[in-house]
């Protein structure tokens, strides 16, 4: 099993990794800087939603260490690409497990604990997780994707509330031009998450954020996201139009029928 010692030592090379970074290339140290501490919060959630389903403290000292791994891609992506984007650099995940590799830092693991891990961090960013395989890779894959969307709501939504929407429109390359699109709308109202690429401005971007209600795995998840408000203030931050408000109350609903 990964112990406490490892667990430490991927945490000190992450803080280095990251500062190093941060540290070398001035000109894309806020966008670093919010990466890095995008992590650290994603490892606070996993904790809670460890602590909330009883994880072991096996599994709990898997899943700190697939959160304080996930997105060690982006600091090499946006470095080298200017951009979060994937569709327009690298798949970060996948980027990220180069860096893993890169640096050797699950070689001192058994086969079996950095095969889970290179699983939950290979799949945190795609479309869905594999519904085959090995189950405990599986449950922590949900895990990590939960604890994920919950602290992307945290930081989008302050961007949002801001009225900062060119700042992600900037790191996603999408146009802040107020449209959405009809087509994104539909799937979402057909209980389906549009896809990256189909994705044509910062609006559409909100509204496929909101549709990842549908691909939370725990009721523990959905709470605190209902908690803290993240879907009303995703909802105020889109056009007073019919079709948006129908999708709030859709998503909504399957909340309140789901937690």
């Amino acid at each position: 099993m990964l112990t406490h010692h490892k667990l430490q030592q991927l945490e000190k090379w992450f803080i280095e990794y990251a500062d190093s970074c941060i540290h070398e290339h001035p000109g894309a140290a806020d966008e670093l800087i919010l990466k890095k501490d995008h992590t650290l919060q994603v490892q606070d959630v996993v904790r809670i939603i460890a602590a909330e389903l009883r994880c072991d403290e096996a599994l709990t000292l898997m899943a700190l260490a697939a959160a304080l791994l996930h997105d060690v891609g982006r600091f090499r992506q946006f470095i080298d690409y200017g951009t979060f984007a994937d569709s327009r650099s690298e798949d970060h995940a996948e980027l990220g497990l180069k860096v893993i590799h890169e640096y050797n830092l699950l070689d001192d693991c058994e086969p079996q604990y950095a095969e889970m891990l290179e699983f939950a961090i290979r799949h945190h960013n795609k479309l869905a997780i594999p519904v085959e395989g090995d189950e405990e890779a599986i449950y922590l894959a949900k895990m990590l994707r939960d604890a994920d969307k919950l602290d992307i709501f945290r930081v989008v939504t302050g961007y949002y509330h801001d009225n900062d929407s060119e700042a992600i429109s900037a790191m996603l390359g999408l146009p802040d031009n107020h449209t959405i699109s009809e087509k994104i709308c539909k799937e979402i109202l057909e209980g389906r998450i549009p896809r990256m690429e189909h994705l044509a401005s910062c609006n559409d971007l909100k509204l496929m954020q909101m549709s990842w209600i549908y691909d939370i795995n725990f009721p523990v998840t959905l709470r605190m996201i209902h908690q803290r408000g993240y879907l009303e203030m995703l909802s105020r931050s889109l056009p007073d139009l019919p079709e948006i408000i129908k999708i709030y109350n859709t998503i909504d609903q399957y909340i309140k029928r789901t937690v």
